[in-house]
């Protein structure tokens, strides 16, 4: 039963992707149109699986390390709405299984299992392929540009922290993107990468995920971790990937002991400035401004203002960027080592090319290792 429900599942998602699970309403109706065979199993798909679960079900599509997820999601199931394990069985495997969520329920011995780290997303049976420096061939099924690590908390909701060094207490999970020309058709891709220490062994086992590209897509994320922060040795490591068997790239980052501290000065302002490509100008030739034509806008640098520390130290930058309409446009975290004589920093947000900022009215709050938050106003014209 769960077999049939996963091909008809499939179906669906290979027709309408994501979107299939906009609505219960929807979701149900199409199930009607792939196997109207089903004719039981739709009608409890239609009594228990609400628009909160299709979201929770469709959080999960192309992801491997959603076990402990569908378990809950089956445990919903039983105990809000009266299923029977048999039923809320068949529901989630066959969810799972149409969306390739590896997973061991319904073969599970009955004892306790110590849950892996969060965001393992399995393991490759297959090597990585030799990595060669520079190395691109156009026989290969994809051509991988670069691969860069972040810090997060699991989730890939826009809070990342960027950079190449992080501390210890303040690092949970270790994410990756890995970027590649935009493919032009649907294509099915499988990602497969692995942690190595200084000393060259393998910190981690290959972890794989796959899913289906759009057109227009240029990049996959993944990551791996705890659920609870200081567990990562401190080390230099270096991340290899590959997609679909070509030659792996490499990057590297570090893991510091310590934690961020708080900025022990108060926060004077901030103030805006363009940075064409991404690349922040320097201080003595910064043109500060309040708007900025969308023609030519491409990243936003903002510089804070403050008084000296007095000695070095780690801390961060934490920023939100919300538009007119309080939408949020980014949430990060910047890690950052201020000199003791250092009086001012900066990041910024934005894009590489020209033309993608939206017209309007953009809010910047920033505040740095907990101090006292500032917030400015910048436009796009």
């Amino acid at each position: 039963m769960a077999d049939t429900l996963s091909n008809a599942i499939k179906q669906i998602i290979y027709m309408d992707g994501i979107a299939a699970f906009s609505s219960s309403k929807r979701f149900n109706a199409l199930l009607g149109d792939f196997a109207p065979e089903l004719v039981t199993e739709r009608k409890i798909i239609s009594r228990v699986v609400n628009d909160e679960l299709l979201l929770s079900f469709g959080a999960l599509m192309g992801r491997n390390d959603g076990h402990y997820e569908l378990l809950r999601i089956k445990s919903r199931l039983e105990d809000e709405h009266g299923l029977s394990e048999r039923w809320s069985l068949t529901i989630v495997t066959g969810f799972a299984d149409a969306m390739g969520c590896e997973h061991s329920l319904g073969t599970e011995e009955k004892e306790e299992r110590t849950p892996p780290p969060v965001n393992n997303v399995g393991y490759a049976t297959e090597p990585l392929p030799v990595y060669t420096p520079g190395y691109r061939t156009t026989s290969a099924s994809f051509i991988v540009d670069t691969v860069e690590v972040f810090a997060t908390n699991g989730t890939f909701d826009g809070k990342l922290t960027d950079g190449g060094t992080y501390l210890r207490g303040e690092t949970s999970n270790i994410g990756i993107k890995v970027n590649f020309p935009a493919v032009t058709a649907r294509v099915y891709a499988s990602l497969v990468w692995q942690v190595f220490s200084s000393d060259g062994t393998a910190f981690t086992e290959q972890i794989t995920g796959s899913l289906w590209l759009e057109p227009g897509e240029n990049y996959m994320t993944q990551s791996w971790g705890w659920s609870e922060k200081g567990n990562w040795p401190a080390d230099v490591y270096t991340v290899m990937a590959s997609i679909n068997g070509s030659p792996a790239v490499s990057a590297e980052f570090e893991i510091i002991d310590g934690c961020y501290e708080r900025l022990p000065t108060y926060l004077e302002g901030i103030r805006f400035f363009h940075s064409p490509r991404g690349i922040h100008p320097e201080l003595n030739s910064r043109r500060y401004a309040a708007s900025f034509d969308k023609r030519i806008a491409c990243t936003i640098g903002f510089q804070m203002d403050f008084g000296a520390p007095g000695r070095g130290m780690y801390t961060v930058i934490n920023y939100v960027i919300a538009d007119e309409y309080n939408q949020i446009v980014a949430n990060r975290a910047v890690p950052l080592w201020l000199n003791p004589e250092n009086d001012t920093c900066w990041t910024g947000y934005g894009y590489v090319e020209p033309g993608y900022w939206d017209k309007g009215r953009y809010t910047c709050s920033v505040s740095i290792g907990g101090s006292n938050a500032v917030s400015g106003t910048f436009f796009i014209v």
